[in-house]
């Protein structure tokens, strides 16, 4: 078993760097050291730690290195903020629309 830390490292081969992790943790309440259970893993917490992750990366620039190159296509970067984007906004919003309804309210 992992970390939290480690399973988030695993959302993206790009290397993120350790202070994004940090405020991201701090953000969604998770210990980057604590155990990558099945509990943590399927928490709304942990799902919105991995959006981050995709989305800080969907706007990452490309790099190099120690000689590996880092580099996102378009198609790339618009699929991960899709992902991301998908757990990040409600996609259950209920419409409650207002009006006039005549004499007889």
């Amino acid at each position: 078993m992992g970390t939290i830390l480690e399973a988030l490292k695993g959302v993206t081969s790009y290397p993120v760097p350790r202070r994004v992790f940090n405020k991201i943790a701090v953000i969604r309440g998770l210990d980057l050291e604590a155990g990558a259970t099945a509990a943590v893993l399927s928490s709304a917490a942990y799902s919105l730690a991995e959006a981050d992750v995709l989305l800080w990366t969907s706007d990452a620039p490309d790099m190099t290195e120690a000689g590996t190159s880092f580099k996102l296509s378009d198609k790339q970067r618009a699929a991960m903020k899709a992902q991301a984007n998908a757990v990040l906004s409600p996609s259950t919003v209920e419409v409650v629309t207002f009006g006039y309804k005549g004499e007889n309210l």
